[in-house]
């Protein structure tokens, strides 16, 4: 979990038959710049060689971070960085780096990363292998071993496996870990992007028309990365706004493939009870009641 000195690493093209993994990360002043380095270097630590950093600068940054981004190896070494002048919030970045990914007819699939999160050293290894291994598949998260305290674990989040159970577990929650999840580049290439209209569940919002338009979720069985847990983290997932939204894009989403029930409401209602309620009460909530 310690962080090295520096990400510097060989980008591989695709060794024989390997293919092309591009990571997409954003980065923005917020950022701790340590936490940066850490997770830049833990995609120096991978097993699989055939990556390809994407990152994007969201805005303008400090010193401390400009020297993690110097330990890029953009051009020849096969990794993009891309900044946008002003901060416009993550789905515009993200989107700006899928578009970039697919100007690199080499890369087949896109995998996201937090700039504060851990990939354990197997996780692109892991991910390539059971979308090879399953063709049907055409997104494919992980579960993850979230933290506050480097190596020091906070719960251990699981979610389910298999598209149609992930289909059911969408009407109330969000079927991947966001800085898991491989997606093959036909997916992206077909037009899919996320929506940058959107504050929150950008990310759902994405699965939810990944759905809609018939492709398949899957989750490898495996805990892949370390999910960093901000003092904030309870906080940004506050508010009766947030609770009305997410319900109406989760009630859109059951509409749309014919799951709406008049039993979903009493789970929305407990939604917007947890989003109102005190911090205190949230963490609890959250420890207690998700999936484990």
């Amino acid at each position: 979990m310690s962080g090295a000195s520096s990400v510097t690493r060989p980008v591989a093209a695709g060794d024989g038959a390997r293919p092309v993994v591009a990571v997409l990360m954003c980065v923005h002043a917020g950022a701790d710049p340590a936490h940066f380095a850490a997770a830049l270097a833990s995609l120096q630590q991978q097993s699989y060689s055939a990556l390809r950093l994407f990152v994007y600068v969201d805005g303008p940054v400090g010193v401390a971070h400009e020297a993690v981004l110097a330990r890029l190896r953009p051009g020849s070494g096969g990794d993009r960085l891309l900044r946008g002048e002003r901060p416009a919030g993550l789905p515009t970045g993200l989107n700006a780096l899928i578009d970039a990914a697919l100007d690199d007819p080499s890369v087949a699939l896109l995998a996201r990363m937090d700039a504060d999160d851990i990939a354990v050293p197997e996780r692109m290894e892991h991910q390539v292998r059971f979308l090879a291994e399953r063709p049907e598949v055409d997104a494919a998260g992980s579960w993850c071993i979230e933290f506050s305290e480097d190596g020091v674990p906070l719960f251990h989040k699981r979610l389910p496996l298999d598209h149609a159970a992930l289909t059911r577990f969408m009407l109330y929650r969000s079927p991947f870990n966001h800085p898991t999840v491989m997606v093959r580049r036909a997916v992206f290439a077909s037009g899919l992007r996320y929506d940058a209209r959107l504050r929150v569940m950008q990310d759902y919002d994405l699965w939810a028309r990944m759905v809609i338009a018939g492709y398949t979720l899957g989750n490898v069985p495996a805990y892949l990365l370390w999910f960093r847990v901000e003092q904030d983290f309870y906080k940004r997932r506050a508010g009766l706004s947030r609770a009305l939204r997410e319900i109406a894009m989760r009630r859109d989403y059951a509409r749309a493939t014919g799951l709406l029930r008049l039993a979903n409401y009493p789970r929305y209602a407990g939604l917007v009870a947890v989003r109102v309620a005190p911090v205190f009460l949230k963490k609890l909530s959250y420890k207690y009641l998700r999936t484990a």
